[in-house]
């Protein structure tokens, strides 16, 4: 431990920790974005389909059984 007791993993720089399409400040202001613009989202939609799916499913259910307990 150097530097008052202070340990030395935290004195150090961290490392990049960019992800995938996040934005870059580079030299005179520009912004740059780091990402591949050819991502396949086709299985992100399915699930987003089928959870809304679900949901309808779920509030029909609800209304139908709100009916027929009237």
């Amino acid at each position: 431990m150097e530097d008052g007791g202070i340990p030395q993993y935290f004195l150090e720089r961290p490392p990049d920790t960019m992800k995938v399409g996040q934005t870059k400040i580079v030299g005179g202001g520009e912004m740059k974005k780091d990402h591949d613009s050819n991502l396949n989202l086709k299985g992100t939609f399915i699930s987003v389909m089928a959870v809304g799916v679900i949901i309808i499913i779920m509030w029909v259910s609800i209304y139908f059984l709100y009916i027929n307990r009237l």
